[in-house]
């Protein structure tokens, strides 16, 4: 990953950064992105590279300060994905257990209105 203390970055920076790869499609997300950003900031963070493919720069501690969240360190998903595979393992099993409980139910529900038809 691209570390914050080079003083400017790329979209392709940007990309790694977020995306934790510079693919030509994340390239494109990034540039989009960045694009939002700077307009929700009124422009201070994007400047035009000179030359005819124009591409942008920035300075990742502007981009800090207006969006610090960007920079945030993300927790793992690793103990929320296993307390949610558990919580499935036991709604599946109460799942079946109902299952079973509805079969004998109906079972003995249909018993019963033969009984009372026979009677009748």
């Amino acid at each position: 990953m691209t570390s914050r203390r080079r003083r400017v970055w790329r979209v392709s920076d940007f990309a790694r950064h977020v995306f934790g790869e510079a693919t030509p499609a994340t390239k494109i997300r990034a540039r989009r992105l960045l694009l939002r950003l700077d307009a929700k900031h009124g422009g201070k963070l994007l400047h035009a590279s000179g030359g005819t493919n124009r591409g942008w720069w920035f300075y990742p501690a502007t981009l800090a300060e207006l969006e610090a969240t960007l920079f945030a360190p993300l927790e793992s998903l690793g103990p929320r994905l296993e307390d949610l595979e558990e919580t499935v393992t036991e709604s599946f099993e109460r799942l079946a257990v109902d299952q079973k409980i509805i079969a004998t139910q109906t079972a003995r529900n249909s018993r019963d209105i033969a009984r009372l038809r026979g009677r009748g």
